[in-house]
């Protein structure tokens, strides 16, 4: 799954479940954000828009999408 690297960057991955749009929720296995993406965790504030993206891996394989 591609998402934005900001929605992810300070929470576990444990903490996130991926909702399909037929309601079904997923776990997320493991999460690899761009290596030059660079976020504040303590601000809210984003430092750069550069290189915000990451890949979700899921425990199960999508069906019927």
């Amino acid at each position: 799954l591609l998402t934005a690297a900001h929605c992810l960057i300070c929470n576990s991955f444990e903490n996130i479940k991926v909702e399909l749009r037929n309601g079904v929720r997923m776990n997320v296995m493991e999460i690899l954000i761009h290596p030059d993406y660079e976020r504040n965790c303590s601000s809210e504030e984003q430092t750069s828009r550069e290189n915000d993206i990451a890949l979700v891996r899921l425990d199960e394989e999508i069906q019927d999408v």
